[in-house]
């Protein structure tokens, strides 16, 4: 699980439609609420559970937050398939 910031280079494989046009709006300069994404390669490692509990405690407890989650499948130029991988 990892911050986006302005450095961010993730590819729309790695992080979705929703997270890749959140990294565009951050390289253009506009502000938006702090961002997490989860990369497709790290859901297929061993830790990242571990690694995603220790971010969540570390950032997010006490605070409010929103969750959007996002299959990388979901949005292609031919379809789109937003909440069929729920």
């Amino acid at each position: 699980m990892d911050l986006l910031d302005k450095q961010s280079n993730y590819s729309l494989e790695e992080i979705g439609g929703k997270g890749f046009s959140l990294q565009r709006l951050l390289k253009l300069g506009i502000m938006i609420p702090k961002t997490f994404v989860i990369p497709s390669n790290l859901l297929i490692s061993k830790d990242y559970i571990q690694k995603l509990e220790l971010v969540l405690e570390k950032e997010l407890s006490d605070k409010l937050y929103a969750i959007r989650s996002s299959g990388v499948a979901e949005d292609q130029k031919e379809a789109s398939y937003a909440g069929l991988f729920d």
